[in-house]
């Protein structure tokens, strides 16, 4: 197959041509044409599969394709529509084929293809930068919530969610308003959702057990919250809008009304989630000798708190095992003395006395290091110590 790399020149014309976009004026046709990737497919390699969640859309550069129904029946594919040059796949002339984020139909290669490739991520800063009486601009806010959909799919939280699961609680959440200098949370305050920064920015703000204050910026897109989950539904750090921001919000009591699984399903996703979790000792953490008579037992010192905690040899080794790399599967491997739930028990009532602090956890990374949930994920994992409730001021759209 012939791959040539189109020129800028090349993808504005093919843009201005499809009627979703002709009348964009030249800068946003420019702006779109930049965003978007050069794609090869050979034939029979399926393009999209039905079922998935709606990532990208794309243009057809050249080549055929095929929009293929599976007649389970019959066990056989039906095509229902062939897709060619100048065609979109997952759009139409007015929009996006379907508002509802997943795949309607598997769209398979005919011939060998040349397609331009827009993810929603991109799409979605695009669109914020479009006027507000653009062809496109109806688009906002179903991108919006394909968006969401892809930031949830990503969070392993939900990863026992079907598509069809996460589709439904997309289109449910509510949308909220903070204006500058609102407090969405503030640290150690009940955490009662979660939310997914549309627009704006935020300041985190934390004060560790060294009494220093954090601080960092978090700019839109962002999924902010999940780790409250963890952390007995209480907000890790204070944060507060620094412009207007738009979020959805999803709250706690809808979130746990769809992760009803089984008994044993549910068993299986904590202890998932626990063997991800890394924590890391507070460095005034020091060995030290006390008036303990138990031979079994090692005593730690917190020169900053004064405080005095006694563990046992067992967990001792695990004490010195944390270092923040090392998450507590790992720990458990090496050590083999205390189960999953030992371990995380033992860390977090060190942390809880403020021996410890938790560091981060790893987040399922997709096999495709370039796709759209990849960087997701990325983002996600920066921002793991995120847990924010509703602001009392919020203003509900």
């Amino acid at each position: 197959m012939d791959k040539k790399n189109l020129s800028i020149k090349d993808r504005e014309s093919l843009i201005e041509q499809y009627p979703l976009f002709s009348l964009l004026n030249p800068d946003e046709i420019h702006q779109l044409a930049l965003i978007t990737v050069e794609q090869f497919y050979e034939p029979g390699t399926r393009i999209v599969k039905k079922g998935d969640v709606i990532d990208s859309v794309y243009l057809i550069v050249s080549g055929i394709a095929a929009v293929v129904e599976n007649v389970q029946e019959e066990n056989r594919a039906l095509t229902i529509a062939t897709l060619k040059e100048g065609d979109g796949i997952s759009l139409n002339a007015t929009g996006f084929f379907t508002e509802n984020g997943i795949r309607s139909a598997d769209v398979i290669a005919k011939t060998a293809m040349t397609l331009l490739k827009i993810d929603v991520l991109h799409f979605n800063d695009f669109l914020n930068r479009s006027r507000p009486n653009s062809s496109v601009s109806s688009m906002k806010n179903v991108n919006e919530k394909f968006l969401l959909m892809n930031f949830m799919k990503s969070m392993h939280l939900l990863h026992c969610l079907t598509n069809s699961d996460i589709r439904e609680v997309a289109h449910k959440v509510r949308r909220c308003t903070f204006q500058t200098g609102e407090m969405l949370c503030r640290e150690r305050d009940p955490a009662a959702a979660i939310f997914f920064l549309i627009s704006g920015e935020v300041s985190i703000h934390s004060d560790d057990h060294s009494s220093q204050k954090q601080s960092r910026t978090v700019k839109a897109p962002a999924m902010l919250g999940e780790p409250t989950y963890l952390q007995d539904g209480v907000c890790m750090v204070s944060v507060i809008a620094n412009n207007t921001c738009d979020c959805f919000m999803i709250t706690k009591d809808e979130m746990l009304k769809w992760m009803t699984f089984d008994k044993q399903r549910n068993e299986l996703l904590r202890l998932s989630r626990i063997e991800e979790l890394v924590y890391e000792p507070i460095s005034d953490v020091v060995e030290s000798k006390t008036n303990d008579s138990r031979k079994h037992f090692v005593a730690l010192y917190h020169k900053q708190l004064k405080k005095h905690v006694s563990i046992s040899q067992e967990q001792f080794k695990i004490w010195n095992e944390i270092n923040g790399q090392k998450n507590i599967k790992t720990i458990q491997q090496k050590t083999q003395s205390i189960g999953l739930m030992g371990i995380y028990k033992f860390l977090e009532s060190m942390r809880a006395k403020g021996f410890a602090k938790l560091v981060t956890f790893e987040l399922y990374r997709p096999r495709n290091e370039h796709s759209i949930l990849t960087r997701l994920v990325h983002q996600l994992k920066n921002l793991f110590r995120q847990d924010f409730r509703k602001a009392p001021r919020s203003r509900q759209q």
